[in-house]
């Protein structure tokens, strides 16, 4: 029933339940279910399943690619908020933070947030912006700052809190049934990797909170 009855010799072993089932491992070793402390089980799968990723691309051109792709893939409605993660301006050939004016090649009939590789940085595209109400006159959030145009104007790269200006606008998730069919992709996904135990925060994502 999952528990370990006896440890010792081969013979000590077998006596302990004879007629058990006997598994060759070929050396291999046997260890107990790991326990993750810190993990975001939801967040996981979002970032699989409901996000456009991008740890291919190598240039803005790429970005914008992948995003067209991931709305089309995924039937995603005008009006409704694309996200996205993976993004990095140091393997760009210019190394040049996205604008607006280049995320609004994807689309201007949806409201974009991608988040940079280390999840300290995002870029958005003009509808985000103006639904989050960001223009020229927006101050810097304490801790926070927005990258401008040289006339004052925002860039849609947003530094550390000032994420929290587009990120608090998109909609978190509420339906429990996607909620169920995420964590279950998360859970096939742990113990694929020997993982049976794990303490998880994901409230920042969920919409309902009950």
């Amino acid at each position: 029933d999952g528990r370990i009855v006896a440890m010792g010799s081969n013979e000590e072993v077998l006596n302990a339940q004879p007629g058990a089932e006997t598994v060759d491992l070929e050396g291999k070793d046997v260890l107990p279910g790991f326990i993750d402390c810190h993990i975001h089980l939801l967040d996981n799968a979002i970032f699989e399943k409901r996000k456009a990723l991008f740890g291919d691309a190598k240039c803005i051109e790429d970005v914008i690619e992948i995003t067209k792709k991931f709305i089309k893939d995924n039937n995603i409605p005008e009006g409704e908020w694309v996200t996205g993660f993976g993004w990095d301006q140091e393997v760009f050939p210019d190394r040049q933070f996205p604008t607006c004016h280049q995320l609004d090649q994807i689309s201007d009939k949806h409201p974009i947030m991608l988040d940079r590789r280390c999840g300290t940085i995002c870029a958005a595209n003009s509808m985000a912006m103006k639904i989050a109400g960001i223009d020229k006159n927006t101050p810097d959030p304490q801790g926070g700052e927005l990258i401008r145009f040289e006339d004052g104007s925002p860039t849609g790269v947003m530094l550390e809190s000032a994420m929290s200006l587009i990120g608090d606008c998109v909609p978190k998730i509420q339906d429990k049934l996607l909620l169920k069919d995420l964590l279950k992709f998360s859970f096939d996904e742990m113990v694929k990797y020997g993982v049976t135990v794990c303490h998880t925060e994901d409230f920042y994502s969920v919409g309902d909170k009950r």
